[in-house]
C-alpha cells in the first residue's frame, strides 16, 4: 500500500471579523455541534475534543453539545441549518458542501490526488483559502479542514482490479454530483439512499456494495456483507470541514473567537491523526475477519485516471479553470520534489 504521509500541519482557514456587538464576560454561548459519523469514528472523537477544549478554555462561557450519527439531520440539512443559524456548528463532508460551494468539488475529484501530501499542499495554501472565503456567501465560516482519507470499495461480487470490473455494479453513492459523475464514467450504477438503510441493503443484495474509507467500513462491520475490499489510493473521501454560523461567530467576543478557532484547528489535526492510524488497522482487521483485500497497483491506477479525464474536464469548469489549474500546478510541483 502506498505510504501514507502523516501531515505535520492542518491549516485552519480563519476569517477574522470584528464583532459588531459587545457582550458581558458572564454571557454563556451554547453551541450544538452536529455530524453524521458514528460515535467511535475519528470525526466524533474530534468533535468531543472540540467540546472539551472550548469549554475549558472559555471557562464555561461556551457550552457545546455534540450530536453524532445524524441526530440533527442529514448533512445537507445540517449545512443549511448552520447557514440559517438554526444550528450553530457542524463538521460536514466536502462533497456535500459542494452543493453550496461548487468549488469544494476540488477536494473530492477521484484520482486527482495521489496521496495526502498533495492534498495538504493544495488545501493549506492560497487555493484552499480562496475557496473557504466562498462560505461567507452562505451564512457560514469554514474554520478548519481535515480529511477522512481515501474511499475504498467494498462489494459482494469480486475484487476490483480495473474499471471493467466495476461495470454494471450497483454501488451506494452519497448525494454528491462529483461522485455520481465519476461512477457513471466507470460504468457503475450509482444508488443514492439514506445511510441507515445501507447495511441492510448490502445484506439483502439490493446493492452490490459501497465506497467508504476502510476505517469506517471495518468499524461498521461491512466485512459481514461485502467480503471484497479494494483499496483505491485515489478516490478521495471527504474533506471534513468545520463550519460555524456566521452570525454566531460574528457576535462572539474576540477572546472567544480565538478559542473557537484554535479548538477547530486542534480538533481537525486530531481527526486526521486518528484517520491515518485507523486505516492500517482497518485493513488488518478486514483480513482477520475473513475478507479479501486488493490494493490497486500503480499500473491499475492508470486505467482509472484515464476514465476520469472527462469528469475532471467537466469539473474544471464548475470549480473554475484558474483554481483548478493552480491546484494542478501545486500537485505537479509536489511530485517533482525529491
Amino acid at each position: 500500500m502506498k505510504k501514507l504521509v502523516v501531515l505535520s500541519l492542518v491549516v485552519a482557514f480563519v476569517l477574522v471579523v470584528g464583532a459588531p456587538f459587545s457582550f458581558g464576560a458572564d454571557e454563556v454561548f451554547k453551541i450544538r455541534f452536529g455530524h453524521v459519523a458514528p460515535p467511535p469514528h475519528p470525526q466524533n472523537k474530534a468533535a468531543l475534543f472540540f467540546k472539551d477544549y472550548v469549554e475549558k478554555k472559555s471557562n464555561g462561557r461556551i457550552q457545546v453539545s455534540v450530536h453524532p450519527l445524524g441526530q440533527l439531520g442529514g448533512e445537507i440539512g445540517q449545512a443549511e441549518a448552520v447557514g440559517l443559524g438554526t444550528q450553530e456548528m457542524a463538521s460536514i463532508t466536502s462533497e456535500t458542501l459542494a452543493n453550496f460551494v461548487p468549488q469544494m468539488g476540488l477536494f473530492s475529484l477521484p484520482f486527482f490526488y495521489q496521496n495526502f501530501e498533495e492534498l495538504e499542499r493544495v488545501w493549506s495554501g492560497e487555493v484552499g483559502f480562496q475557496i473557504m472565503q466562498e462560505f461567507t456567501k452562505h451564512g457560514m465560516y469554514c474554520l478548519a479542514w481535515s480529511s477522512n482519507g481515501f474511499r475504498d470499495w467494498a462489494n459482494s461480487k469480486h475484487l476490483i482490479h480495473s474499471p471493467e470490473d466495476m461495470k454494471g455494479m450497483k454501488l451506494r453513492c452519497t448525494e454528491a454530483p462529483v461522485y455520481i459523475d465519476a461512477y457513471k464514467a466507470l460504468g457503475v450504477d450509482p444508488i443514492t439512499m439514506p445511510w441507515p438503510e445501507v447495511f441492510s441493503a448490502t445484506q439483502q443484495r439490493v446493492i452490490d456494495g459501497l465506497d467508504l474509507p476502510v476505517i469506517a467500513l471495518e468499524m461498521i462491520k461491512f466485512y459481514e456483507t461485502t467480503k471484497y475490499l479494494t483499496v483505491s489510493n485515489g478516490w478521495p473521501n471527504s474533506g471534513i470541514m468545520t463550519i460555524v454560523n456566521k452570525g454566531l461567530f460574528d457576535r462572539l467576543p474576540d477572546d472567544l473567537k480565538r478559542v473557537v478557532q484554535e479548538g477547530a484547528y486542534q480538533s481537525a489535526k486530531l481527526n486526521l491523526s486518528y484517520t491515518l492510524e485507523g486505516t492500517f488497522h482497518g485493513i488488518d482487521k478486514w483480513k482477520e475477519k475473513g475478507g479479501e483485500v486488493h490494493v490497486l497497483t500503480e499500473e491499475e491506477l492508470g486505467a482509472f485516471r484515464e476514465k476520469m479525464v472527462p469528469v475532471h474536464d467537466k469539473w474544471r469548469k464548475t470549480i473554475g479553470p484558474e483554481l483548478y489549474d493552480r491546484a494542478l500546478e501545486i500537485i505537479k510541483e509536489t511530485r517533482a520534489q525529491p
